[in-house]
């Protein structure tokens, strides 16, 4: 089962930095 996130935050930077550590996971897509 895949877990489907979206991160939604004005600061691109907070942002790209979540993306890129909840992608890590197999289980989640960002």
């Amino acid at each position: 089962m895949t877990l489907r996130v979206a991160f939604i935050d004005d600061h691109d930077i907070v942002r790209s930095g979540f993306v890129q550590l909840l992608s890590l996971e197999a289980d989640i897509q960002v």
